[in-house]
């Protein structure tokens, strides 16, 4: 079930937040997420994603110094 929160739980607020993601594409939004995370006083520097379909592609996470941690791969998977 979705919440269409930015954050679960307690404030983000000068905590150390790792952002979690079903699947990742190279769309951005996830790039726009942890940036507004971080403009509320988040450090984030990681995403976990479980299946990673950009063919390894993170433009505009590589651009916020943020690193992808995919449990899987879309080639993994066939």
């Amino acid at each position: 079930m979705a919440t269409a929160k930015l954050a679960e739980g307690c404030a983000v607020e000068g905590r150390r937040v790792l952002v979690v993601r079903g699947r990742h594409h190279h769309r951005g939004q996830v790039a726009q997420s942890t940036r507004a995370l971080r403009d509320r006083g988040a450090e984030v520097d990681s995403v976990l994603c479980v299946i990673d379909r950009s063919g390894a592609d993170h433009p505009g996470l590589d651009s916020i110094g943020c690193s992808v941690i995919a449990l899987f791969t879309s080639d993994q998977l066939g």
